[in-house]
């Protein structure tokens, strides 16, 4: 049977459920588990394959005999904010966060892309110390690149003064 609305083709937000499913639910063979700024449980589907290519960390973890969550594939990130895993996901997977309905709280995305620059600053740095902890090489470089051509970074080190 053809899906449609908003499941027709992944990826697609689920706002009511707090679901973000970044691969056809079929193929969907890892949970990521994340809580927002406003205390919401978001819950993310995607292949431990994408995950695994784009950070040797999960390369090793989700290895069937390694940890407990290569076994059970569900994987919970209490300490890191769902934004975060939003836009590292988004960009593990290939996709804009604009094919993914933004269904984060004015709170969550606040720091993410914000537009005064000491909280965009801070939002960068908190991208930066996810990207790093689990070893996202790629799009750490990308950050430390964006952070250092990026014209708010100066004004927003300056506001923080």
């Amino acid at each position: 049977q053809k899906l449609t609305g908003p499941v027709a083709a992944p990826p697609f937000c689920l706002q009511d459920i707090r679901l973000v499913c970044f691969c056809a639910p079929s193929v969907a063979d890892l949970r990521i588990l994340s809580s927002s700024l406003s205390g919401e449980v978001w819950e993310f589907l995607c292949q431990a394959e994408q995950l695994s290519a784009a950070s040797p960390f999960f390369a090793a973890a989700l290895r069937r005999d390694c940890w407990k969550e290569g076994k059970s594939r569900k994987i919970c990130f209490w300490d890191d904010d769902a934004a975060s895993w939003f836009w590292v996901l988004c960009r593990v997977h290939g996709v804009t966060q604009q094919e993914v309905t933004s269904a984060f709280s004015s709170q969550d995305e606040a720091e993410l892309g914000a537009s005064d620059s000491a909280t965009a600053v801070h939002g960068e740095v908190r991208l930066l110390g996810l990207c790093k902890k689990y070893l996202f090489e790629d799009l750490e470089k990308m950050l430390m690149q964006r952070l250092r051509d990026d014209e708010v970074v100066p004004k927003g080190l300056q506001a923080m003064e």
